[in-house]
C-alpha cells in the first residue's frame, strides 16, 4: 500500500468539492420554497373569508389538473409579487 498520486488527490478534492456545492445548491432552493410557501400562506391567510373562497372556487372550476395548477402557480406569482 502506497500513497496516492496527487493527480488522484487532486481529482477526489475535485469530486468532494463539486458534491458539496450541489448539496448546498439543493439545499438553498429548498430553503427557499419553502420561505416562499410560507410567505404566501400567511398572506392568502390574512385574505378576507370571501377572497380566499373567490381563489378556490377558481381553481375548484377548472377541470383540468394542469390548468388548475397553472391557476394556483399564477396566484403564487401574483402574491408574491405583491410582497416583494
Amino acid at each position: 500500500m502506497g500513497t496516492m498520486s496527487p493527480a488522484l488527490a487532486i481529482e477526489r478534492r475535485r469530486n468532494d468539492v463539486a458534491a458539496s456545492m450541489e448539496s448546498l445548491r439543493q439545499t438553498t432552493a429548498e430553503s427557499i420554497a419553502t420561505f416562499r410557501q410560507t410567505v404566501c400562506r400567511t398572506a392568502f391567510d390574512s385574505l378576507s373569508f370571501g377572497l380566499k373562497r373567490k381563489h378556490v372556487s377558481h381553481f375548484e372550476d377548472s377541470k383540468v389538473p394542469e390548468v388548475r395548477q397553472r391557476r394556483i402557480d399564477k396566484l403564487i406569482d401574483t402574491v408574491s409579487a405583491e410582497l416583494a
